[in-house]
């Protein structure tokens, strides 16, 4: 870790807290306290999966709150552009949407048929798009499982970006009275 070197920082800035482990962020909270070091965690709780995981989360961000600090929340992600920020808002609630903004870098295909939509993912994939998969099941078969083209899902994924992402909407997405973009799941797909 950075912090065993003899440097003196003025500054730590840690992104993704919620990935490091409750020791590593421990070692970094002491160095700040005895070093007086002005430092920056931003996390995000929505990006955890795994109940070990949620766990590590809950006591770093415990761990935070008992620092002397300013907590400040962003409300949309700095490093996307504006064109697909707005489509990924008008998309999870089409009371947002935005008719004044041109989706040149959003294109969107229909598919009848997992055979034809697994074909055109195969091809996306050649072409160095990042194909995001649903999590299968490790159990049971799933419908999902029929246009599923690699190893990548949101597990594997969270918190990256990519240039040419592509990721499938299916029948299992609906609205709900209040322009909601929601999902039933499938009996036997991981929670």
């Amino acid at each position: 870790m950075f912090l065993e070197k003899k440097e003196k920082y003025d500054l730590i800035i840690v992104d993704e807290t919620q990935r490091i482990y409750i020791h590593q962020l421990e070692i970094i909270i002491d160095y700040v306290r005895q070093n007086q070091v002005k430092c920056v965690f931003s996390y995000d709780p929505d990006q955890v999966f795994t109940t070990k995981t949620k766990e590590l989360l809950n006591n770093s961000v415990g761990k935070i709150e008992q620092l002397n600090h300013k907590k400040y929340k962003l409300t949309q992600k700095i490093r996307t552009n504006k064109e697909i920020a707005a489509f990924i808002t008008n998309l999870f609630n089409t009371n947002n949407i935005n008719n004044n903004m041109d989706y040149k870098n959003i294109h969107l295909q229909y598919f009848d048929s997992a055979k034809s939509l697994r074909y055109y993912l195969e091809q996306l994939k050649e072409n160095s798009w990042e194909v995001i998969d649903y999590t299968s099941s490790s159990y049971y078969l799933l419908s999902i499982d029929k246009y599923s083209v690699g190893n990548r899902n949101a597990h594997h994924v969270i918190g990256k970006e990519f240039d040419k992402v592509a990721v499938v909407i299916n029948e299992r997405f609906y609205y709900n009275d209040s322009g909601q973009l929601l999902s039933t799941r499938e009996a036997g797909a991981p929670p």
